[in-house]
């Protein structure tokens, strides 16, 4: 091949590589930010357990063919949250509750706290049809043998 038809071609190949960046070592690379701080994801927090989102369908789920046509599935997506471990029991709400008392009942009132944030013991006569009735309504948030048990009316 002849040599000055040679020189163009390389002067090309040369100017065409290089203007990729070939050759030039990291410059013009996207290589990002640097010393950027390292991601912590939030910590779980005391007596919680996370329960991680989801997508589910919602719906009938039989073979009821009359009724498929008008109760549509749809889907569902929930984001995750943090659950407590365990119930709230009677002491720990009572504890939050004389909390409540000696430090917000000038600003929420004597009313307000009794009637928004006591525990409606009534829950016991009005939702259960076989129950113990009165003696649940009057003893079970107050009377230490049900301090353990999970607070209930809130």
């Amino acid at each position: 091949m002849n040599k000055l038809l040679l020189l163009p071609l390389v002067a090309f190949s040369a100017l065409f590589l290089g203007g990729c960046g070939f050759g030039k070592g990291p410059q013009g690379d996207l290589v990002g930010a640097e010393d950027r701080p390292e991601y912590n994801p939030q910590e779980v927090p005391f007596g919680m357990v996370p329960c991680p989102g989801g997508t589910f369908h919602m719906g009938q789920t039989d073979q009821d063919i009359s009724a498929s046509m008008v109760n549509m599935n749809k889907q569902v997506t929930i984001a995750g949250f943090y659950m407590d471990e365990t119930e709230i029991t009677n002491n720990e709400y009572r504890q939050f509750m004389n909390a409540i008392r000696q430090d917000s009942i000038d600003v929420l009132g004597e009313e307000y706290v009794m009637t928004e944030l006591y525990p409606d013991t009534t829950v016991w006569v009005r939702d259960f049809t076989y129950h113990m009735g009165d003696p649940l309504m009057e003893y079970y948030y107050t009377h230490p043998a049900f301090d353990d048990y999970p607070v209930v009316g809130v």
